[in-house]
């Protein structure tokens, strides 16, 4: 039994400091929902005080359709999953995973049930004897995982899990995520910084900056139609760039967002002219670090390896279908 989460125009204050500033959400069963926004913008705290550890200032938390703001987190059947693996190091992965239950005096034979069960989920049966130190980083956040999902908690709630682990380790956890969510169709949200993450989990991502909400869409709606600046820099690896001028015949906008694949290079015509500053090699395509004329700095992203030499002089041009346009911030 999975849940339906609402957000009402929540705030949260410390002292006269607003860092969540009225944030309405609707999450449905069965969702993944991500967080993603820079270091302060209200996250990691908006997760809290769904789990209940932090205290709702002002607005309404409902849980299918009952209000939680006063609920005690043991209450909310909700389950937490942090960036620190947050296991009892003396205890086997067994009783690391048995232990809420033996708390809630639940029979031997359906701890050990359970525990089989979610082991074979999350693939670390052969690991049931192990101490924690005896795991790798990436099989302890399973385990951590593990210990959420035997509570049979009708929200899954992720704080940052993967920031610890190496990017390949990560690349693989994701992909063991949303294996996950698929087999327990379960409710989960899920907080980190990392847009990839975000970009590459969710079936929809909440886009927080400062205490608000900038956007709430499926990423591919995020990237392609952007409904502010903020939001079309902060998705998107390489960022988005952002010109000013008379760069396309378009009047009322201030700032032009062009994506660094959507620009082409030409040695002899363009719509800026440009000085290669850097470029890198990455294999399967190339990023090429150009200034214009104007001192405006320019990423451009090119299929294949690129041969070109630091000081070279090229066109920069592109389709104008693709610019995004922006005034005070907003999409025009």
């Amino acid at each position: 039994m999975f849940a339906e989460i609402k957000l009402e125009s929540i705030y949260k204050y410390y002292d006269e400091v607003g860092v969540i500033k009225g944030v309405d959400i609707e999450i449905h069963d069965g969702e993944f929902v991500v967080f993603v926004g820079p270091s302060g913008s209200g996250k990691s705290t908006l997760l809290r005080m769904i789990a209940g550890l932090e205290d709702i200032s002002s607005g309404l938390l409902m849980i299918d359709g009952e209000e939680m703001n006063d609920v005690p987190p043991s209450k909310r059947e909700l389950a937490m999953v942090f960036q620190s693996y947050a296991l009892y190091p003396h205890m086997t992965v067994f009783d690391n995973l048995a232990f809420g239950l033996k708390i809630s005096k639940v029979e031997k034979h359906e701890i050990k049930d359970r525990v089989n069960k979610v082991a074979e989920v999350l693939q670390i049966h052969d690991y049931l004897d192990r101490l924690p130190k005896q795991l790798s980083g990436g099989q302890r956040q399973r385990v951590a995982i593990g210990r959420a999902i035997i509570r049979e908690p009708k929200v899954f709630l992720f704080d940052e899990p993967l920031s610890n682990l190496d990017s390949a380790l990560r690349s693989d956890m994701r992909v063991e995520l949303s294996e996950l969510h698929e087999k327990l169709n379960a409710t989960m949200i899920y907080v980190t910084h990392d847009q990839i993450e975000a970009m590459t989990l969710a079936d929809k991502i909440v886009v927080l900056n400062n205490g608000l909400v900038e956007q709430i869409d499926t990423p591919t709606e995020l990237y392609n139609h952007p409904k502010t600046e903020f939001v079309a820099g902060f998705i998107g690896s390489p960022t988005m760039n952002f010109l000013r001028g008379d760069i396309v015949d378009q009047s009322g906008a201030e700032v032009y967002g062009v994506r660094p694949e959507h620009i082409t290079l030409s040695p002899t015509k363009g719509k800026i002219k440009c000085t290669l500053r850097h470029l890198e090699n990455l294999g399967a395509d190339t990023l090429y670090y150009m200034q214009s004329e104007d001192y405006q700095k320019i990423t451009v992203r090119v299929e294949g390896m690129g041969s070109h030499k630091k000081g070279e002089v090229m066109f920069l041009d592109f389709d104008e279908a693709n610019v995004h346009m922006f005034k005070d911030g907003k999409r025009v």
